[in-house]
């Protein structure tokens, strides 16, 4: 974005880099379509199975 400023210190970005996530439980807040909720059920598990393969320090 042109003209915007992060302040890496303050935000969520350093966590990011960091490599913490955060996920918010929208189930809680709707009810997702049936092609939606096995999407993520399959996302979520292969996104931390790929993370682990390539972070050596999680061995």
């Amino acid at each position: 974005l042109s003209g915007f400023q992060v302040d890496i210190d303050e935000s969520d970005h350093k966590s990011l880099q960091e490599g913490y996530i955060s996920i918010t439980p929208l189930g809680i807040l709707t009810h997702p379509d049936k092609d939606c909720t096995a999407y993520f059920e399959d996302w979520l598990p292969n996104m931390i199975q790929q993370h682990q393969s390539h972070n050596p320090l999680l061995d």
